[in-house]
């Protein structure tokens, strides 16, 4: 996912995005977690995680990512990255985050936030071949889940 976001970043103008909604963390990095910020540039795909998932995270993403465990805070790390990497403009979710957290991010950056708008839904729309098999086979244990539910339904039967 990352070539297509850093692709989807050049069209939309933007030098890097910053992804903090969980569906949209686990969709750039294919790692699931309720905590952290991911980052992705031109250079690269960062995810900042706390302790409980620094570990398992550095496990499982792939090439491409930096993981590292926050230190302080996220905008601090976010901070540095930007500086590292020339980074002025961050695309961030507009749909997820709040008036709060905008305002907090707004004043903790150095970068100009921008209103991503449909920058990673377009891309979540269209399915990789590897999502597409995950598709398939929960389809599959669904099927067979009613299967095996569709033994015990008839009529006087209460859950």
């Amino acid at each position: 996912m990352l070539k297509q976001i850093q692709t989807a970043l050049r069209e939309a103008d933007v030098d890097a995005v910053l992804i903090t909604s969980p569906q949209n963390r686990r969709y750039a990095t294919g790692f699931p977690s309720s905590a952290g910020v991911c980052l992705i540039d031109q250079k690269g795909g960062y995810l900042f995680t706390d302790f409980r998932y620094i570990e398992a995270a550095k496990k499982r993403i792939g090439e491409g990512f930096v993981v590292e465990q926050v230190k302080g805070s996220y905008a601090r790390m976010v901070n540095a990255v930007c500086a590292q990497d020339d980074v002025h403009t961050l695309a961030f979710e507009e749909g997820f985050m709040t008036c709060a957290d905008h305002a907090q991010w707004e004043r903790a950056l150095a970068a100009k936030l921008r209103p991503m708008g449909t920058l990673l839904s377009r891309l979540r729309e269209v399915k990789c071949q590897q999502e597409i098999d995950c598709c398939v086979a929960a389809q599959r244990i669904a099927e067979r889940a009613l299967e095996e539910v569709l033994n015990d339904i008839r009529p006087g039967v209460t859950e």
